[in-house]
């Protein structure tokens, strides 16, 4: 259709029609709806036009009230209702072929399950050593920060001093471990330091033990208390051996080499006589042990050897689990070692 033409256009003229109808539809039917003939023509053009608007009006009538008339005013024409039947019997042949592939075809296939589990197995056991080492890290950082504070202990009681405590220095019938008794009681140590590696299943601290004026007057029953206090305790230097006896480990003899001189340490694997046997610390998961030296550092050590220098951590040059012999004898005995004379 031209734009603004003047020539008139069918479906202008039907869009007319059907405008007038619909205009009369609502408010009520057609007039002199039964004289309308559906065929019958007229020779005046506008009489014509009337008998078409009066058609659509009686069509629309119809549709809208289709109680008010026969069932035989209106039919569908005959090519629209073949179009339908075939339509309606084509769905009627595609259904079952629907509904059978959907039966035949599970949303998931045993293939598709096997994928999926194998991926989700090799995420599980790909994270396990990484959990694992990540578990092994924090343990090792508390351990170290629990050794350091043992460690600030006896560095202040050797600045005070010129020599590191020692308890078996003072009553050869005391553990070795009996040092820490004496730290407390000279005030270079907290009660609540810990003295145990977050590894072990027990958790002792610096205030549970015995008093150090408990612990001079020696008695079966505060003996065997400190004892049980010290089975699963850090393992420390004991001290020097002389012909009379133990000694201190003199501050001065260790200033050049304090970067090499282990001072404590996690506890080695003991029997039930506290008697130390072949292996890496347990409180680890067997991987090694952290030790603490003179001068401050910790270091994690995988096959008890400190250096080329040392044969064992827990033995003196001797091969025995008693004193150093040397200031340089790299040795850490466990807590609840005693010293023979």
């Amino acid at each position: 259709m031209i734009p603004f033409s003047d020539q008139s256009n069918d479906d202008d003229e039907s869009e007319d029609l059907i405008g007038l109808a619909l205009g009369l539809v609502e408010d009520e039917p057609p007039r002199n709806l039964g004289q309308i003939h559906l065929h019958a023509a007229a020779d005046d053009p506008s009489e014509a036009r009337n008998l078409q608007v009066d058609r659509i009006r009686q069509n629309l009538y119809f549709l809208l009230n289709d109680e008010d008339h026969d069932d035989d005013s209106l039919h569908p024409p005959s090519a629209l209702i073949a179009r339908t039947r075939l339509r309606v019997e084509a769905d009627r042949r595609l259904q079952p072929k629907w509904q059978e592939a959907l039966h035949e075809k599970p949303s998931w296939r045993l293939s598709d399950i096997a994928v999926a589990a194998s991926v989700f197995f090799a995420f599980v056991f790909g994270s396990i050593p990484g959990l694992q080492r990540s578990q092994y890290s924090s343990a090792n950082l508390a351990c170290s920060s629990n050794l350091l504070q043992l460690w600030r202990g006896l560095e202040q009681y050797s600045s005070s001093f010129n020599m590191y405590p020692n308890a078996v220095a003072h009553d050869k019938r005391l553990p070795v471990g009996a040092v820490i008794a004496l730290l407390l009681h000279s005030g270079h140590i907290d009660k609540s330091v810990p003295l145990t590696c977050p590894g072990c299943s027990d958790e002792v601290c610096v205030g549970e033990l015995p008093a150090w004026n408990e612990l001079k007057n020696y008695s079966p029953d505060v003996d065997q208390r400190l004892s049980s206090l010290l089975s699963g305790a850090y393992a420390f230097h004991p001290g020097l051996a002389s012909p009379q006896g133990i000694r201190h480990l003199e501050r001065k003899s260790v200033n050049p080499f304090r970067a090499r001189v282990p001072l404590i340490a996690d506890a080695p694997p003991q029997d039930l006589k506290f008697q130390v046997q072949p292996g890496n610390s347990l409180t680890h998961g067997g991987l090694g042990q952290n030790v603490i030296f003179a001068d401050g550092h910790t270091s994690f050590i995988r096959d008890r050897k400190i250096s080329q220098f040392d044969s064992d951590l827990y033995s003196n040059s001797l091969g025995k689990a008693h004193a150093a012999t040397t200031p340089m004898d790299m040795i850490l005995v466990p807590a609840t070692t005693r010293l023979p004379d």
